[in-house]
């Protein structure tokens, strides 16, 4: 499976959280680790809500896609040539309990 085939299902099925930015192709994970190094993830998430922690989660297993699950990036090192995958940030959450 190539990361394009799986990035285009992840925006057809969930166009909504496209366009709320909340996924993002192709982002650099420099912008999301305290390091500031890093390659583009193949989709980065920042859900803003369990339901959409849960919507990307759930396809992430359905697609068996590789996912990711970091906080802040804090003490996180990344390839240059990044991550393959689905990556999650819990950054927008705040007094959120699971």
């Amino acid at each position: 499976m190539t990361p394009f085939s799986f990035t285009t299902r992840l925006i057809s099925q969930y166009p909504e959280l496209y366009e709320l930015n909340i996924i993002r192709l192709d982002e650099p994970m420099s912008a999301h680790t305290s390091f500031r190094i890093g390659g583009p993830a193949d989709a980065f998430c920042l859900p803003e809500s369990r339901q959409q922690l849960y919507i990307l989660l759930e396809f992430a297993r359905r697609e068996s896609i590789p996912c990711l699950v970091i906080g802040n990036g804090t003490n996180l090192l990344v390839s240059d040539t990044g991550i393959r995958g689905l990556v999650i940030s819990t950054k927008a959450f705040t007094n959120v309990n699971i």
